[in-house]
């Protein structure tokens, strides 16, 4: 590649952001930065459809289950998250993320030489502490090789990386399970992101943020504390965690839901949500994230008022899910996993332009809390929890009505913190 990272990027003190230049090697840099998200996707959804051979062959509950894909992953996330990434503010991104990538990959595989609850815990934090350093510097990277009016369609295709993951693995997760069983299936799709984070590392520049001396590096307590003081980041950042919540369990749980509702081997869940949850998850990210774009030329807050209608259309969605027959669940589904992917693209596209370039790495840390300690941790969780305490007077209904409640409650709950974000928006740009 001829281009060098720099010529993508201005100086500080030059034009506005939108006057940026894009370049083959702009679109280079997505593309394997999307590559490197897929792979963090696919380490978590491997997990997802290895849940009911883990639970038999580990003897272990829907709460500990529900433990294992949230909280064990999602707290160690969310600690580590904010200092990475004000570590990644400071330093360099790229060599962040390959880090990153490299010590998530290795704990994937090492998932599958777990021999109780204790060791598989251990491995999933690992998982967590790694991907902690993923989403944060991309986005950060990422804005600085995109103009504002190209940044929402810029992440929705950084965000199509959810569901190249969640297909890969999915499909190859539950297949090998069939064939070699799940601890092959850990192994085989953790270990070849540790070559990926070499490519990363050999092939994409760190970007030129500011000049020298023009911006200082105020503590991190002092980033948090402006942060806070944006009252529509506050109430949208709670809102998107809120809207993860009530997603979170089309997302993870649907697999589970078909093989005990609808007698589906692992092979066969994992086909039907791998390959609909793929193709419903581009088309959801990329026609959220383009439609932000388009109406926020004309006003701001259409980035978060579209979210709030994908949450609108999820509720009715998640009900067809869990209470049709095959057809209608299936339809359910695929409306369901559109509408989970309205929130990353518009939200962290705005968060962008609302934060200072010093301050992009730790704001989307900031979201990702809300995104996995309240969605995927908290959600999780509750799901697990929920369906262990209806288990004994509903039987394999339980997942029904554990997943009516944490998806009707999060997406009613979501849409006032993202609407009341909303109403702030105009305030508070600017001020970054």
């Amino acid at each position: 590649m001829s281009t060098d990272a720099s010529d993508a990027v201005p100086a500080a003190g030059a034009p506005a952001a939108a006057s940026l230049r894009l370049t083959p090697y702009s679109w280079y840099v997505l593309v394997v930065l999307m590559m490197v998200y897929a792979f963090n996707w696919m380490d978590r959804y491997i997990f997802v459809i290895l849940m009911e051979p883990l639970k038999r062959d580990l003897r272990i509950s829907d709460t500990a289950l529900g433990f294992l894909s949230g909280f064990a992953f999602s707290v160690v996330y969310t600690i580590a998250g904010i200092p990475i990434a004000r570590w990644a503010d400071l330093r360099n991104r790229v060599a962040v993320v390959a880090i990153g990538l490299t010590v998530w990959s290795v704990m994937t595989a090492a998932c599958g030489l777990a021999r109780n609850l204790t060791h598989l815990a251990f491995a999933r934090v690992g998982v967590g502490l790694g991907e902690a350093a993923c989403s944060p510097p991309s986005h950060s990277v990422i804005s600085d090789y995109f103009p504002q009016n190209r940044r929402a369609v810029a992440f929705a295709i950084y965000g199509l990386g959810i569901y190249l993951g969640l297909t890969a693995g999915l499909v190859l997760g539950g297949w090998i399970n069939e064939l070699f069983g799940w601890r092959t299936a850990f192994i085989s799709l953790g270990l070849p992101g540790v070559a990926l984070a070499t490519a990363l590392a050999l092939t994409v520049r760190e970007p030129k943020r500011w000049a020298p001396g023009v911006e200082g590096a105020e503590s991190l307590g002092a980033v948090l504390r402006f942060m806070a003081s944006l009252r529509s980041f506050s109430a949208y950042a709670v809102g998107v965690g809120l809207f993860s919540f009530a997603a979170n369990g089309v997302n993870v749980w649907s697999g589970v839901l078909f093989m005990r509702l609808h007698e589906m081997s692992s092979a066969e869940a994992g086909a039907w949500t791998g390959y609909l949850g793929g193709v419903a998850g581009v088309i959801g990210t990329l026609g959220f994230g383009y439609a932000a774009d388009r109406l926020g030329r004309r006003d701001p807050r259409w980035y978060l008022w579209v979210t709030c209608m994908a949450a609108v259309v999820l509720i009715p969605a998640t009900a067809a899910l869990l209470f049709g027959d095959d057809a209608v669940a299936i339809a359910g589904y695929f409306v369901g996993i559109a509408c989970a992917a309205a929130c990353l693209a518009p939200t962290v596209a705005i968060t962008q332009e609302l934060m200072p370039a010093r301050m992009r790495a730790v704001s989307s840390a900031v979201l990702a809390l809300g995104l996995n300690f309240i969605g995927i941790g908290a959600g999780n969780l509750a799901v697990g929890m929920l369906t262990d305490a209806f288990t004994p007077h509903l039987g394999v209904q339980a997942i029904q009505l554990s997943l009516s409640i944490t998806t009707l409650v999060g997406g009613v709950a979501s849409m006032y913190f993202i609407l009341y974000g909303a109403s702030r928006l105009l305030a508070d740009l600017g001020r970054g």
